[in-house]
């Protein structure tokens, strides 16, 4: 939304208020579903180089690596949404896509198994040794 010169910028309790007072309750659910995301990513981030040490039998730093890349990939695929929900709105975009999305996880999902498991197996290339040429 564009503010005239006149007109003053909303804060963001009035947002806030503005956004649980709405019928149209999906903006709400979204902010709750961010919400909720990001608790849950902060706990799986604040263990999960313990996780990789203990369970997948990685080093620290292996695991460390491994939540980087997440990150990532999360980047990656986060600006081609931004910009689709940008372009057509974010009901077209979100509602069109759920089926699409409860196809294509799972596949993600599949490759990132087999990506940890070759990593337990030591099947996957160490960065150290590529860079060394070991």
């Amino acid at each position: 939304t564009t503010y005239e010169a006149s007109e003053k910028e909303p804060g963001m309790w009035e947002s806030l208020r503005t956004v649980m007072q709405d019928s149209d309750k999906s903006a709400l659910r979204i902010l709750l579903a961010i919400f909720f995301w990001f608790l849950g990513y902060t706990a799986i981030e604040a263990f999960f180089t313990l996780y990789a040490k203990n369970h997948l039998g990685l080093e620290e730093a292996d695991g460390a690596r491994l939540l980087g890349q997440l990150s990532l990939v999360f980047v990656i695929f986060a600006l081609p949404a931004g910009y689709l929900g940008g372009r057509f709105g974010r009901r077209p975009t979100t509602g069109k896509n759920y089926n699409n999305i409860m196809i294509v996880a799972p596949i993600f999902m599949l490759v990132a198994l087999a990506m940890m498991v070759g990593v337990k197996r030591g099947e996957a290339v160490r960065m150290e040794a590529a860079a060394t040429g070991d």
